[in-house]
C-alpha cells in the first residue's frame, strides 16, 4: 500500500523574504513498516504539493578580506605584507552563520619567482555556502615582496659586568662573546663594533661563582639571533669595584 506522500523542495529566497512557498512534485511512498523506498512510477495523489514555511532571518555583516598567497619569491626575497582594497566586504546570510563568519577569502595569488610588488585583481568568496557577498565585486590585492633579512656575526665583543655592588669585584670567563645579528643588508652594513653592548646583570648578587646568561643590546635596527657562548662563568669577591 502506498498512502504516504514524499516531497522535496530546494528554496532560493532573497534577503527580504521571511517565508517560502513552493509547489513541488510528490512521490508515493510505501506505508509498509519494513519498506523504505519510493516508487517513482506509481501515481501519487496529489501529483504536486504546496510546501511553505518560515525562512531564517537574513542579516548583514562586514568581514575582513584575507588575501590567499601561494608560491615562493625569487631567492633572496620574502613575502611582506598583503593588503586588499577594499579591506572588508559585506556578507549576508542566516544570523547563526553570520555570527561565525570571521573572514572572506580571495582567489589564490601567486608570488612564485617575484622580486617586486605583486598586484592582482581577484574574486572574493566565503567558505560557508550559507553566506554570500551582498555585492559581488573583485578586490585589488597588493603583496609586498621585500629583500630577505641577512645575518652577520660580530666576534670577540667584550662582556660588560653591570650593577655590581660597590664593595665587590667580579671577573668573567670568558671575557668576550660572539653576537649574531639579523636585519636588512643596509642596516647591518652600518653596524659598528661599539653599536653592540654585551653584558651580564649582577644586580643583587653577592660573593660566589655563578653561571650567568649574557644579554646584548643593539643601537641600530637589527635583532640579536644568538650569543656564543650564551652562559658565562662569573666570580664575585670582596674588593673595591
Amino acid at each position: 500500500m502506498f498512502t504516504n506522500v514524499l516531497a522535496f523542495a530546494v528554496v532560493r529566497a532573497t534577503p527580504l523574504e521571511s517565508e517560502f512557498r513552493s509547489v513541488v512534485p510528490a512521490l508515493a511512498v510505501s506505508s509498509e513498516p519494513n519498506v523504505r523506498f519510493c516508487v517513482p512510477d506509481r501515481t501519487s495523489v496529489p501529483a504536486q504539493v504546496l510546501v511553505s514555511g518560515p525562512l531564517p532571518e537574513i542579516v548583514p555583516a562586514q568581514v575582513p578580506v584575507i588575501p590567499a598567497v601561494e608560491g615562493d619569491p625569487a631567492p633572496g626575497f620574502v613575502v611582506g605584507k598583503a593588503t586588499s582594497n577594499p579591506p572588508t566586504v559585506e556578507v549576508v546570510g542566516p544570523e547563526s552563520a553570520v555570527k561565525q563568519a570571521t573572514e572572506a577569502l580571495t582567489e589564490q595569488i601567486s608570488v612564485a619567482g617575484a622580486r617586486e610588488l605583486v598586484r592582482e585583481t581577484v574574486k572574493v568568496g566565503m567558505a560557508d555556502a550559507a553566506l554570500r557577498l551582498k555585492t559581488s565585486r573583485p578586490v585589488v590585492v597588493d603583496v609586498q615582496i621585500v629583500p630577505a633579512p641577512v645575518e652577520r656575526t660580530l666576534h670577540s665583543l667584550p662582556v660588560h659586568l653591570k650593577n655590581l655592588a660597590g664593595n665587590l669585584t667580579a671577573q668573567s670567563n670568558p671575557v668576550t662573546v660572539d653576537v649574531g645579528l639579523r636585519g636588512s643588508r643596509e642596516e647591518l652594513g652600518r653596524v659598528r663594533f661599539d653599536d653592540v653592548n654585551a653584558y651580564i646583570d649582577l644586580a643583587g648578587l653577592g660573593t660566589g661563582e655563578y653561571s650567568l646568561p649574557v644579554r646584548a643590546d643593539v643601537a641600530r635596527d637589527a635583532g640579536v639571533t644568538r650569543i656564543d657562548p650564551p652562559l658565562v662563568q662569573v666570580r664575585i669577591t670582596f674588593g673595591k669595584n
